[in-house]
């Protein structure tokens, strides 16, 4: 029996680690801790040193959420993907900290964020 509710647990892990709930920007601050995936608008973009934050949801002041993507995973983005963020939807996935008092993601792979382009890309967001 013992086994059988590992495999239980294991499996329910692993579907959670790899479907991470998908949330809206503004109900970040209620899930801070968790890896979530969050579908929405770039307000603004700036490089603050080396590392790139985004600020989805609202400007600088009214934000829901900051991404930060991190310096060596900004070597991995191409010139356009850099500049090209704001005024775009994005799809980001990871998980939700704090940042100077409003929720986060810090990217860490390029593969956790993307630009949602056309409605197919929706369905990528998606799953």
């Amino acid at each position: 029996m013992n086994q059988f509710a590992f495999s239980i647990l294991f499996i329910l892990f692993t579907f959670n680690t790899v479907n991470p709930p998908i949330i809206s920007a503004d109900a970040a601050s209620k899930h801070i801790g968790k890896t979530v995936k969050i579908v929405d608008k770039v307000y603004s973009s700036k490089m603050r040193g080396n590392d790139r934050v985004l600020h989805i949801g609202g400007s600088a002041e009214h934000q829901y959420l900051t991404i930060i993507i991190k310096a060596e995973e900004n070597t991995d983005l191409s010139e356009q993907e850099k500049t090209r963020y704001t005024g775009y939807n994005i799809y980001v996935t990871g998980k939700l900290v704090k940042y100077k008092g409003t929720p986060a993601i810090i990217v860490t792979n390029p593969k956790q964020i993307g630009i949602v382009m056309v409605d197919h890309d929706l369905h990528q967001a998606f799953n």
